[in-house]
């Protein structure tokens, strides 16, 4: 008995071991059953779209096994879809450390780059992704590389990955977007043009086919569809799937159709395809290709194509009553904008680029119902813009353009000077500093903006221009100026005020036939129209071509050239002067002195009617009409007691 009592407590005793012995085995199958339910349903939560709960059972799925490759894979797509892609990515790379060699993961990692503009970062990783993929499946990777070489700057390097895409499949549309716009970076715009337009019409292809299958299940829900009707339902459903589902990402999933038709508008207005780019700009607006009426971008978009066809149309035909009409509908269209969106920054930026482009171009002629803005109304608009975004530099720029212009040199220095610490590698805005800088005569700093906007572009016609001007007006340099200048006509043929300042330095150094070609190279590129504000800049070189004659003794053709100039602005007191001498060279006195009394009657005040005065008094006495010469010395002494010139003369006279 006792000996039973032994073995039964013997029993009774090792049952608690035995059990612990078993516990262990039994945890880990429930625990491994766990692991795959929070898995499973972290994976059925994402696949819903319900990102919260997927991101809690697959965090616990992975804290109850850290080795579950898998768990972290989706708890990376889950955090990108909760805009966690710090905790994405270490999601990845958790997984990646997992299994090196598994295809997938890396195209993740290359995305949430790409979303940081981590572009450098983000190529090796496809590049990567390509290799382990091992020719499976690798479009997708390959647009990704070729869009990321385009967004890194990489443009020939993009056309030639998106080109291997587009060879499998056409029907990219998002490998032939990205191509077109590598191939405008490169300033290729037809080419540019072929591809948007293959994407374009992929996409109304693909809509079309959606807007057929709606239809069709519309009466096969009503039970009036026909057989041969549902064989067409099938066959364009299976089409859908298999030849269209990189144009549904592309119109749905990514949302780029409109900015394909932005795209496209881009391009055209640069081949100065007005009409076709107003047109693709409105096409971003149309519902049916998944665009919004009421996008303020593609208002203002369509009043800046109305403004650059404006410019074009007056500076390479010089129609200016036809320039009118165009700015006044660039005008409406900006309205359009605003009216859509008032805290756009960008359309009240449109507008005031409109006003200040008027206010250098034309006044208002009310007799002629030409009404146009001044350099205030454009300011206006441009500080509305800062007002809405403090930061947007396009209306820094073009407020600081619009106070140079007024002669308002220093303000527009700051807000330059602000928009280089936001952009500090903007070509276009070194170089406006540079010309604000020689406003402000400080040439030191002057030529530092223009080099640095130089090292940037070096084809920056205004960086140029202003390191020309350093050269000849301060480091008395005319060779180096003259090799600046020459390098901005070569960088854009069109820019008359390069050739002007060639002219310029040609002039100072005495080669008199060099000069006057650019001038007329020059006057050449500026509209003829008479009511425009450009009839000043053609009267001013008609002067300085005047100038070179009479250095070569070619006075007919001087006289010829002056008159051409009071043509467009009557009232030059050089000019005038200029004349006088052109027709005392002639022996054309009655003529000469007649030139000097409309240079008087236009005089600004006592110190040029003392120089006119005086002018005359030495013709006078060349003339042999002594008595007058005295009289006209004298009265530039009325004018100027200080006159030493005029003091002289009337000494000589009174000697004789």
């Amino acid at each position: 008995m006792a000996r039973g009592h032994a073995v039964s407590r013997a029993i009774i005793f090792c049952l608690p071991l035995l059990l612990l012995g078993l516990q262990p085995s039994l945890s880990h199958a429930q625990q491994t059953d766990a692991q795959q339910t929070e898995f499973t349903n972290g994976v059925r939560n994402y696949q819903d779209g319900q990102y919260q709960e997927a991101a809690k059972a697959l965090e616990a799925a992975t804290a109850a096994d850290p080795n579950h490759e898998s768990a972290w894979y989706f708890l990376g797509l889950t955090r990108m879809k909760l805009l966690d892609y710090e905790g994405a990515l270490a999601a990845f790379q958790k997984a990646v450390d997992l299994a090196p060699t598994r295809p997938g993961t890396r195209l993740m990692v290359g995305q949430i780059y790409e979303s940081q503009n981590a572009y450098a970062q983000a190529i090796p990783v496809y590049q990567d992704e390509l290799r382990y993929r091992r020719g499976k499946d690798i479009l997708p990777v390959m647009n990704a590389l070729g869009r990321s070489f385009y967004r890194a700057g990489r443009y020939t390097e993009a056309i030639a990955q998106l080109q291997r895409v587009i060879s499998e499949d056409p029907r990219a549309v998002e490998a032939q977007y990205y191509t077109g716009l590598s191939y405008a970076a490169l300033g290729n715009y037809v080419e540019a043009v072929k591809h948007y337009q293959i994407a374009l019409d992929t996409l109304a292809e693909w809509r079309g086919l959606v807007r057929t299958v709606a239809r069709l299940r519309q009466a096969l829900a009503t039970g009036t569809i026909s057989p041969e009707q549902q064989r067409v339902l099938s066959q364009t459903e299976e089409r859908l799937a298999q030849d269209f589902g990189r144009a549904h990402e592309f119109g749905t999933e990514l949302a780029l159709w409109p900015t394909l038709n932005k795209a496209m508008g881009n391009s055209q207005l640069a081949l100065k395809e007005w009409s076709a780019a107003r047109n693709a700009y409105r096409r971003a607006l149309d519902i049916e290709m998944l665009g919004n009426p009421a996008d303020a971008d593609a208002y203002t978009l369509v009043a800046l194509a109305h403004l650059t066809e404006a410019k074009s149309i007056f500076m390479d035909d010089g129609l200016i009553f036809q320039t009118v009409d165009i700015l006044n509908d660039a005008i409406k269209e900006a309205k359009n904008a605003t009216d859509k969106n008032p805290s756009y920054a960008p359309a009240r930026n449109a507008n005031g680029e409109i006003y200040l482009f008027q206010a250098k171009t034309y006044t208002s002629k009310p007799e002629l119902k030409i009404v146009s803005h001044t350099c205030e109304d454009a300011a206006k608009e441009f500080l509305e813009a800062l007002k809405l975004d403090p930061n947007y530099i396009p209306a820094m720029r073009n407020l600081a353009e619009c106070l140079l212009y007024d002669n308002k040199a220093e303000e527009a220095k700051d807000y330059l000077t602000k928009a280089l610490t936001l952009e500090p590698r903007n070509a276009a805005l070194n170089a406006q500093m540079a010309q604000v800088l020689l406003a402000l005569e400080d040439p030191d700093n002057a030529m530092q903006a223009a080099q640095t906007a130089l090292l940037i572009d070096k084809n920056s016609v205004d960086a140029l221009i202003a390191a020309g001007m350093v050269y000849m007006y301060y480091r008395d340099d005319l060779g180096e100026a003259t090799e600046y200048y020459s390098r901005a006509v070569a960088a854009d043929p069109r820019r008359w005020e390069s050739y002007v300042n060639l002219g310029l330095a040609f002039f100072q150094m005495e080669s008199w036939y060099r000069a006057r070609r650019e001038f007329k190279q020059a006057l050449d590129l500026i509209p003829t129209a008479t009511i425009a504000n450009t009839a000043q800049q053609q009267a001013y070189l008609y002067y300085l071509i005047a100038r070179t004659y009479h250095q070569t003794a070619m006075y007919d053709q001087e006289v010829e050239a002056l008159n051409e100039a009071l043509g467009r602005s009557p009232s030059h007191l050089e000019t005038l002067r200029q004349l006088a001498m052109a027709y005392e060279a002639q022996r054309k006195f009655r003529a000469a002195e007649q030139a000097l009394q409309q240079a008087l009657n236009v005089s600004p005040g006592p110190q040029e009617d003392a120089d006119i005065n005086v002018q005359l008094g030495e013709m006078l006495e060349r003339e042999g009409k002594l008595h007058e010469a005295i009289a006209a010395y004298s009265a530039a002494l009325k004018s100027d007691p200080n006159s030493l010139a005029a003091q002289r003369g009337l000494d000589r006279l009174q000697r004789r």
